[in-house]
């Protein structure tokens, strides 16, 4: 759960979206860990009744 100013700021840009990017890192379990919560609270967020879930591209970056 994201504190309530970041929930905020969360809600107001996915409002009107129709599509979602993650990126995570994957050296970095915790960034593979918050990835997931932002999925789901991007599901959360833009669902809408009778409807699939808007489409969520998990882009995982991978440092040389």
């Amino acid at each position: 759960v994201l504190p309530k100013v970041q929930q905020e700021l969360f809600n107001t840009v996915t409002r009107h979206a129709s599509a979602c990017i993650v990126v995570a890192n994957t050296n970095n379990l915790q960034s593979l860990k918050k990835a997931k919560e932002w999925k789901d609270s991007f599901d959360l967020v833009t669902q809408v009744a009778g409807e699939p879930p808007f489409p969520v591209a998990l882009i995982i970056n991978h440092p040389d």
